[in-house]
């Protein structure tokens, strides 16, 4: 679903990295678009069946190392996936260009 909105979007396979590993740690990012040093990480059904104790420390982790390089993430729910229009405005927002 998240490969086909961000097509609607305009983004082709080869404009970010799937499963990008945040090196040196094994965690990864769901979506990397490096020229744009921004990430979105989907939190579905299979990240509830982690222990939430590990969970919550891989995602404190993740989110650490995300800050650290500064990887602007968009960081989606089960919940949004659930509601279709609302995740590709929100998709829309995080990725249009920045105004000053």
């Amino acid at each position: 679903m998240i490969i086909g909105l961000l097509a609607r979007i305009g983004f082709t396979a080869e404009d970010y990295i799937r499963e990008y590993r945040l090196d040196p740690s094994l965690l990864s990012l769901d979506f990397y678009f490096e020229d744009l040093n921004k990430g979105v990480e989907v939190h579905s059904r299979i990240h509830s069946t982690l222990k939430q104790a590990k969970r919550k420390a891989y995602d404190k982790r993740k989110r650490a190392i995300c800050q650290q390089r500064g990887i602007e993430t968009l960081w989606l729910r089960q919940t949004d996936l659930n509601n279709v229009p609302r995740l590709f405005r929100k998709l829309q927002n995080f990725f249009r260009p920045k105004t000053g």
